[in-house]
């Protein structure tokens, strides 16, 4: 490892499975002391054990980061366990499963609305007197199925295009106290794309026969190295940037 992030404090929410345990392993492995966070706690304490059996140094939290006040003691732990907070990724957001617009329900909407847009929106408020002055980085997480508006997202597109619209506004008005803000465009063979596929093996298949790599991204390898860029000094001057990391299947 090039211990790119060596005696950082990060913190990853979403972070007990997914492409969220891919970035808090990676993190670890460059050299960060990982706050992983989330809503299972049990999962992200596993996660956490993963890193400390590795010979890395982690924390494992329980936290809804859809509850203001969860989201304020979480951070508040965090940073004492940390002894610092340098990095946030924010990549927390509920499980959604593809249903059509006319079966949408007020639900489905409030959940990943709370869980996607609100949890990255509490995270960086809660984390900024931690970050200000000290060149930070924040990386939240928005999505291909918000930009192209994929059939069965019409809760989750939008939350994500939130998310990434969110980023932008971050990027300009904390560029000041020194704060770069990115976000990051990930297609990742994840549990819910597994599921995709098992329901749906033709139409993934004809999915991934269109990215020119050839392949859907490993969440443990492909995308946290790139997190791993936009969190580090190598991207000193980049902010505001949706980083499209799927094989060059993005038309963004």
């Amino acid at each position: 490892m090039s211990e790119m992030l060596q005696g950082s404090g990060a913190i990853v929410t979403g972070g007990g499975q997914g492409i969220g345990r891919g970035i808090a392993l990676q993190f670890a492995r460059e050299g960060a002391r990982v706050a992983v966070i989330d809503i299972d706690e049990a999962a992200a304490g596993k996660v956490a054990d993963e890193i400390r059996n590795d010979g890395g140094s982690a924390t494992a939290f329980g936290c809804d980061v859809g509850i203001r006040q969860d989201v304020n003691q979480t951070v508040d732990a965090a940073a004492v366990a940390l002894g610092s907070i340098d990095v946030l990724v924010n990549a927390a957001i509920s499980g959604c499963p593809r249903i059509p617009l006319l079966e949408t329900r007020e639900e489905d909407v409030d959940r990943l609305w709370r869980s996607g847009l609100l949890g990255t929106l509490f995270f960086m408020q809660a984390c900024h007197p931690h970050l200000a002055g000290r060149n930070c980085t924040i990386v939240n997480f928005a999505s291909g199925a918000g930009l192209n508006g994929d059939i069965g997202y019409a809760a989750y597109g939008p939350v994500k295009e939130g998310i990434r619209s969110l980023t932008k506004v971050a990027a300009r008005e904390l560029g000041v106290d020194g704060i770069r803000v990115n976000a990051v465009f990930p297609a990742a063979r994840t549990r819910l794309m597994d599921e995709w596929i098992t329901d749906d093996p033709e139409g993934a298949a004809s999915v991934e026969a269109m990215i020119p790599l050839g392949r859907f991204g490993d969440p443990e390898v492909d995308i946290p190295l790139a997190v791993v860029f936009l969190a580090s000094d190598y991207s000193r001057y980049v902010t505001g940037h949706t980083l499209c990391v799927d094989g060059g299947s993005c038309k963004f």
